[in-house]
């Protein structure tokens, strides 16, 4: 007695999938501030004064709300945020730059709780304390926290 069996392999589906990957691969998110974003009340764009408060200066301290925020992103959301990335874009067929939007939003409200109720920053000094509203580090006129940008481009565009 003989057998015998012929078998066909349709790749279709893992080239798509391949595709999508490809299609992946460049993409980038930047939650931040950008140099044409300028401050209505001082002569300053955005990104130089985040800088100037992650980094401190001799008259300002540190307050690294960008680095702590991304901390925090880490610690509670990264890994779930780029599992449902890689299902909603690669297993369900949702659009790219919408899905990495909602991820830049999701970055961009971490800064904003890092600010107001999770940031460990050095507390203001007397001096500010009798100049300001308030008594909040990194909250003026709280312009800044609320205009960080998302940017989201694939191959630089």
């Amino acid at each position: 007695m003989s057998f015998k069996a012929t078998a066909k392999s349709n790749f279709k589906g893992l080239t798509a999938f391949k595709k999508k990957l490809k299609t992946l691969d460049g993409s980038k998110v930047t939650v931040g501030y950008f140099s044409e974003q300028k401050h209505p009340d001082i002569d300053m764009n955005l990104a130089e004064l985040a800088y100037i408060h992650e980094n401190g200066t001799p008259q300002i301290p540190q307050r690294d709300f960008m680095t702590q925020s991304w901390d925090n992103w880490v610690r509670g959301y990264a890994k779930g945020s780029l599992a449902k990335v890689a299902n909603d874009y690669l297993f369900y067929g949702k659009k790219l730059r919408p899905i990495l939007k909602e991820q830049g939003l999701a970055v961009k409200w971490m800064i904003d709780w890092t600010v107001e109720v999770a940031g460990d920053f050095t507390p203001n000094s007397p001096k500010t304390i009798a100049e300001k509203v308030g008594n909040s580090p990194l909250i003026d006129s709280g312009y800044l926290k609320a205009n960080a940008k998302v940017k989201v481009t694939f191959n630089g565009k």
